[in-house]
């Protein structure tokens, strides 16, 4: 591994930190992308169609986008990147691999959102803590193996668990995905039926929710 030591010559070690710095600019951004459409899933499907009049509208009125959103977040990831290199307890931490350790986190959110299930959120929260207490030497990669395991399980199933309430007694329903219809619209608010998705399909839609 090239590390930033007092050896290494000054070139190599700008050259070390801008590629840290562009690797994660670029996971940032990714990430703020794909976590707003996380929350478009979570509210719609987890939390239910009530919300679509709440903070899904507020999401989509207001919506900034990836990039104006993901920019200042970016800017604020390197440069807490660029000081963290610069002026840190161990400067010389940064290599060109550790370039590559926004990857594993980029491919977890990714893999939920699409494919995402209520059961796999809660794995994917455990396997992104596990990631970084593993990558800071604080953690055991079994746990980290666990979590990701029981989140791509999770994701195959056909079905999925909301929370929520809906006329009648705990059950699965089946789910409806598109535009819906006025006789769709009617049965959702009888909890016959479950809305997963937009007209564009937007993830690994389950067949089966689970209502209380």
């Amino acid at each position: 591994m090239i590390a930033l030591t007092e050896t290494t010559g000054p070139i190599r070690r700008i050259a070390a930190v801008l590629v840290n710095g562009l690797s994660f600019v670029l996971a940032t951004i990714i990430s703020v992308a794909l976590l707003m459409q996380f929350a478009t899933i979570f509210f719609l499907v987890t939390l239910g169609p009530e919300t679509i009049g709440g903070p899904t509208i507020a999401m989509a009125r207001y919506h900034p986008g990836p990039i104006r959103l993901g920019g200042p977040a970016a800017l604020i990831v390197g440069g807490m990147l660029l000081i963290s290199a610069v002026r840190g307890k161990h400067p010389g931490a940064w290599s060109y691999q550790t370039a590559l350790l926004p990857v594993p986190v980029v491919g977890i959110l990714a893999f939920m959102t699409l494919s995402y299930r209520l059961v796999g959120l809660l794995a994917c929260c455990v396997a992104v803590w596990a990631y970084v207490h593993y990558v800071r030497g604080q953690g055991k990669l079994r746990i980290l193996t666990y979590a990701c395991v029981v989140m791509m399980v999770a994701a195959t199933l056909p079905f999925d668990i909301s929370l929520q309430n809906v006329p009648g007694p705990p059950r699965f329903v089946p789910s409806t995905a598109g535009l819906p219809t006025t006789s769709e619209a009617k049965a959702a608010e009888r909890g016959e039926v479950i809305i997963v998705g937009a007209c564009v399909p937007m993830y690994n839609e389950p067949t089966w929710v689970w209502v209380w």
